[in-house]
């Protein structure tokens, strides 16, 4: 009987091949810096500083959630022992679309990771929107946002799924009361 052996020479040969294939793909990781546009506006934590005073900046939040057709499901001020004032308002569920076929589409603009339901029909999806505005002082106020993506499905589960926010939202609120503090 004969017995196969492989060629050493072949073995090595086959080695080389694969560790340089492996080490080639690790080296286009690394030099593909894009972020996904997904992640584009993404954060742990959406807060702005801005150089006003905290009736103003107040009033540019409130002025937002007006604007946006938002009402305001919960609003109070208080001050703090230093006599720097702190506020957090709190919106009902925003509707951003609702009973249309691209309700989908929205969903998919918004969320970080959208749900996938088989034959699932989105008929709403709404924001929720928290602000917590914070009076840091010599002219200087921190507002910290807290959103809340959601969507109701009426085919396959009939009810609210909620999801991560992909910071699009955020990023447009902060824009609009940037823009509202400058008019």
């Amino acid at each position: 009987m004969k017995k196969h052996l492989l060629n050493p020479f072949l073995m090595i040969a086959g080695i080389i091949a694969i560790s340089s294939v492996f080490c080639s793909n690790i080296a286009f990781a690394k030099d593909d810096d894009e972020v996904p546009e997904k992640l584009k506006y993404f954060k742990e934590k959406y807060e702005e500083d801005f150089e006003a005073s905290f009736d103003k900046v107040w009033q540019a939040v409130l002025k937002f959630l007006n604007d946006n057709e938002c009402q305001i499901l919960n609003e109070r001020i208080r001050e703090n022992d230093k006599g720097l004032q702190r506020g957090n308002c709190q919106s009902d569920l925003c509707i951003l679309s609702q009973n249309k076929d691209s309700t989908f589409k929205v969903i998919r603009k918004y969320a970080l990771d959208p749900p996938f339901i088989r034959g699932g029909v989105w008929t709403a999806v709404r924001m929720k929107y928290t602000f917590i505005v914070n009076d840091l002082g010599d002219g200087k106020v921190n507002v910290v946002l807290n959103g809340e993506l959601s969507g109701f499905e009426t085919h396959a589960t009939f009810k609210a799924h909620f999801f991560r926010s992909n910071g699009l939202l955020e990023f447009m609120a902060f824009e609009r009361i940037r823009e509202i503090l400058s008019s």
